[in-house]
């Protein structure tokens, strides 16, 4: 393994201890990192994580409850507040855009919330 010579690497977190480098000459601290490396080995590319397969109805039209939609209308009037309140303080921009897109697909994912189970099954 090849580190450049102007480390600015001040701290390195290996399997849930933050080892410091600042206090460490730039050939203490590649040593440091060289030896953490071979000690706590790093599978690469990392092993894909398991993912539960998707309900059966997941991409189905699930017809809300009353109550659901009750509620998805509470949460769409919350995100459509913040969407004013975002429009009124923001500049123009790239950063406003993506904000008030994010606050578009986070309004999607609570109703997904509302109607549904972590298992993707519809909420009873």
């Amino acid at each position: 393994m090849s580190l450049p010579d102007d480390l600015p690497i001040t701290h390195v977190h290996v399997d849930g201890t933050l080892h410091r480098l600042d206090s460490l000459t730039p050939e203490q601290a590649r040593s440091m990192i060289t030896r953490l490396v071979k000690e706590h080995p790093m599978e690469y590319p990392p092993a894909p994580r398991e993912r539960p397969p998707l309900h059966d109805s997941t991409f189905e039209y699930l017809k809300p409850t009353d109550t659901q939609m009750h509620d998805m209308e509470e949460a769409r009037s919350a995100a459509a507040t913040y969407a004013d309140t975002l429009e009124a303080l923001l500049p123009p921009g790239a950063d406003k855009t993506y904000a008030l897109r994010k606050l578009r697909e986070v309004a999607m994912w609570a109703n997904v919330a509302i109607t549904r189970d972590d298992s993707g099954a519809p909420r009873p």
